[in-house]
């Protein structure tokens, strides 16, 4: 940048006063954006001399609706993970592409830890509001216990599901964060609490072991209200018949009733149902999300081969 304006100027236009304010509106507002969310750190951290781990957040996936969103695969210890004290301050995961999370609907954490002889605690966080920090009502989602290798070396274990309901009345529309903690498992007072999204390490204190991960997400408002689904015009007694919702994400509730007998059946996005006998077959879904409930029925034809 300094090059082209020099370019376009001769040197006697040069003024030091108004580039040094320029570069410094530049630099602090730059921090600012950079630092929204406060810096973490644990004094001791989730690793020492490489071979023993402490807390250490390994694989992460976020599912929702039975759709991957985004996949972390395990990276034992990233921050302190040869000695302590040395001021780690967690890092960022950048999830390539972004993912959406809408509020009103339901998502899951699939995440595994290593904790040498420890299980691994888990704190949840997440800026529901989009305000930069995690100190509002209803942002701490719980102290989690997760599944932990707990040898040097060892392939970390299936990973715990942790199922997170989002609010509705979300701050409209746009860029947040979900911060993740992981510490020891070793008693009450290593268990994460609402106050600690940003606590620093100290003794008997979450924060003194393990690592803090921060997943950039942007969360959504719902803005339309419509149940929908694609099923075949015609289908062979006892094929699975393949129900595909139009709405993948954005809602928090489907019911498939398959006979539009009031009976609901099936309450997961999609469905895949079997009909025994030949004959016409209306099913109904019903879909809601934060606007509010719909529902929309398909008939189908179900006939033998021949």
């Amino acid at each position: 940048m300094n090059q082209n304006l020099t370019k376009s100027k001769p040197n006697h236009f040069f003024n030091p006063g108004r580039w040094f304010a320029l570069l410094a509106t530049v630099f602090f507002t730059g921090i600012g954006a950079f630092a929204q969310y406060c810096a973490v750190d644990h004094y001791y951290g989730c690793g020492y001399n490489g071979s023993f781990l402490y807390g250490a957040i390994e694989e992460v996936t976020f599912v929702s609706n039975g759709n991957v969103l985004y996949q972390k695969a395990a990276d034992g210890c990233v921050d302190k993970a040869n000695n302590y004290n040395t001021g780690s301050h967690g890092h960022t995961i950048e999830a390539k592409p972004a993912f959406t999370l809408s509020y009103g609907a339901e998502f899951s954490i699939f995440v595994n830890g290593s904790g040498n002889s420890y299980d691994t605690y888990l704190g949840i966080w997440i800026d529901l509001n989009r305000d930069g920090d995690f100190a509002d009502k209803d942002e701490f989602f719980g102290n989690n216990t997760i599944n932990t290798c707990k040898s040097a070396g060892c392939t970390p274990p299936t990973p715990t599901e942790i199922k997170i309901s989002l609010p509705c009345g979300g701050t409209g529309s746009g860029a947040s964060m979900i911060r993740l903690r992981g510490t020891v498992g070793a008693g009450t007072a290593y268990q994460w609490n609402a106050g600690q999204s940003c606590n620093k390490g100290s003794s008997s204190n979450p924060s003194y072991y393990g690592e803090t991960e921060d997943y950039a997400i942007n969360l959504a408002t719902p803005s339309t209200l419509a149940a929908g689904f694609f099923v075949a015009d015609t289908a062979f007694v006892k094929t699975p018949v393949p129900l595909v919702n139009n709405n993948q994400d954005g809602y928090y509730y489907h019911g498939w009733d398959i006979l539009d007998d009031g009976s609901v059946e099936y309450t997961t996005t999609n469905a895949t149902h079997k009909f025994s006998s030949a004959g016409t077959y209306c099913v109904r879904l019903f879909s809601a999300n934060c606007l509010g409930r719909d529902s929309v029925v398909k008939c189908l034809t179900i006939v033998k081969p021949t």
